[in-house]
């Protein structure tokens, strides 16, 4: 920027100054001066000694950064901001005159443009007509194509300090910065291409007895939803509410957990996003123990402190109380017998390392040596006496509890290997005092390989004997079957028979006068012998009935 117009500037200041007494009054002086000063055009543009020309825009824009700045001020920040382009790639005086003539004489001028604008304003520049800018000749304003990135990530740099809460200081603004700015960038239009879907949120809230199991799956949810600043939504579900200066200085992991844990709880799209994070908590607490705790901040919707609040509730001394005395009930009474096909040996360490978990979040952790005792002294199985001496005789796993059950699942995988190959019986525990099963029963695809073939062959025999047993059981009940379907062949004939006399009429038996056929009773149409007969067959009949039931 030019000295000599802020030389200008500076003794109509105290000019301006020494005519009033008050800061209000020099102030309203100041603006009478430059009024006349530029109707009059005493100076600008018509001096080829100062040789250089602003035009009114750029006159009004120094006008505003003289009241902001004293004039020594004025000047570093006009130089640092120079100094801020350079660093971008941009070298033209002309084309740094430019920023201060289309109104960004400073990046926080320059951050209020989005970054769809700043590609804009480069191609608005590079049209412009030829300037005189200073002691160099006149010339057209040009911004490399390369120096489009370096200016989103400056613009990007004042805008977290705002968000982060920093003093921006344009020389802080360095090469190192920019570097992790444009790669901050180009994660983020990464993330554009490759959305990830977060997982679904926890089933709507019981009680505060499982409210450990919804944080945790709430807080994955939130994790993986990104806010308006585009950092996760979860960086609201933080313990502390301002950062300090250890925090600041602190390394993370990656950006996002750096931002996670710096930013202020402040501005417009802090609170866009404590909203959002109300409206996904609402419905899971609706109507349930916890709403009682909550429904206070349904106007406000206030999500962070609604988290909280719940938080406390479900986190306090008595929660935590209770959580310690579960995780030390589990560790208690937790045994691996091999006996039991649900509760496998990765079961036994699954429950094992979530108490020694929860026992850490509640202030008590164990060490790994008294893990490894605990782990050790709950392997009951016999196959597992002589693991447990290889544990404790070796110190790489006597003083690690994941060397030690790597160790117990190492050699469990290497036994189921063998014992396929070989064909030996090495299942202990299906074994009762040495002795095998002499029956022929039903074996599971692992137990059938693991018999010899002289033990397949006897339980073959055994089934087919079985199996004949049952033929010869079968067959014994077939001549009842088959007199039961003799008798009720007969009393079918019987039947058809009446019917069929009775319909004719029936003659008079011996050419006598007596009762025909149509008398209802059997012993006077067959004879008290028939009858028997019929009565017998009947009694068959029900015999084989009873039997089939």
């Amino acid at each position: 920027m030019n000295i000599y117009l802020l030389s200008v500037l500076n003794v109509l200041w105290v000019t301006s100054g020494a005519l009033s007494g008050s800061s209000v009054q020099s102030l309203a002086v100041f603006y009478g001066i430059l009024s006349v000063f530029w109707r009059s055009r005493m100076v600008l543009g018509t001096t080829r000694e100062i040789s250089f020309s602003v035009s009114q825009n750029q006159f009004s824009h120094l006008l505003f950064a003289r009241l902001l700045y004293s004039p020594r001020l004025l000047v570093v920040v006009m130089a640092t901001f120079n100094a801020a382009l350079v660093r971008c790639g941009i070298i033209q005086p002309a084309a740094q005159l430019s920023f201060i003539d289309q109104g960004y004489p400073s990046m926080i001028a320059f951050s209020r443009l989005t970054e769809e604008e700043v590609e804009r304003f480069v191609k608005t520049v590079n049209k412009l007509p030829a300037v005189v800018a200073g002691a160099e000749p006149a010339a057209v304003p040009h911004i490399p194509f390369g120096s489009i990135k370096n200016l989103k990530a400056m613009r990007r740099y004042a805008i977290d300090c705002r968000r982060l809460g920093l003093r921006l200081v344009h020389n802080r603004f360095d090469l190192a910065t920019m570097n992790g700015l444009n790669a901050r960038m180009d994660f983020e239009a990464q993330l554009k291409v490759n959305e990830v879907k977060p997982p679904p949120l926890p089933e709507k809230f019981v009680s505060f007895t499982k409210w450990r199991t919804f944080s945790e799956g709430f807080t994955g949810h939130c994790s993986v939803l990104r806010g308006c600043m585009n950092i996760p939504l979860s960086y609201l579900l933080r313990e502390h509410d301002t950062p300090d200066d250890e925090m600041r200085a602190a390394t993370y992991a990656n950006s996002d957990a750096r931002y996670s844990a710096l930013v202020l709880f402040s501005g417009e799209e802090y609170a866009h996003d404590n909203i959002r994070l109300y409206d996904i908590l609402r419905p899971l607490t609706y109507n349930t123990a916890a709403w009682d705790y909550v429904k206070h901040l349904d106007k406000s919707k206030n999500g962070r402190k609604a988290f909280q609040t719940l938080s406390r509730r479900g986190e306090g001394d008595a929660a935590r109380s209770a959580r310690r005395s579960a995780a030390e009930d589990v560790i208690l009474k937790a045994q691996y017998t091999g006996k039991s096909k649900r509760f496998t040996l990765q079961s036994y360490i699954n429950l094992l390392q979530g108490a020694f978990t929860d026992l850490s979040e509640c202030g008590e952790p164990y060490s790994e040596e008294k893990k490894v005792e605990v782990f050790v002294c709950g392997l009951v199985s016999d196959r597992m006496h002589s693991y447990r001496t290889a544990i404790i005789q070796n110190d790489r796993t006597r003083l690690d509890f994941q060397e030690a059950y790597a160790f117990v699942e190492t050699m469990e995988g290497f036994n189921a290997v063998v014992s396929k190959s070989d064909g030996f019986d090495r299942n202990i525990s299906s074994v009762d005092a040495g002795k095998k099963k002499d029956d022929g029963t039903y074996r599971s695809k692992e137990e059938w390989s693991k018999l010899s073939f002289a033990d397949r062959k006897r339980i073959q025999s055994l089934r087919d004997k079985s199996k004949a047993n049952k033929k010869r059981k079968a067959e014994k009940k077939e001549p009842t079957r088959k007199l039961a379907e003799l008798a009720a062949e007969m009393i079918k004939d019987f039947k058809e028979s009446k019917e069929s006399e009775d319909s004719t009429g029936g003659a008079s038996q011996g050419g006598d006068s007596k009762k025909g056929n149509n008398d209802p009773k059997p012993s006077n149409q067959f004879g008290r012998q028939a009858h028997a007969v019929m009565k017998f067959a009947e009694g068959i009949v029900k015999l084989g009935e009873t039997k089939d039931s």
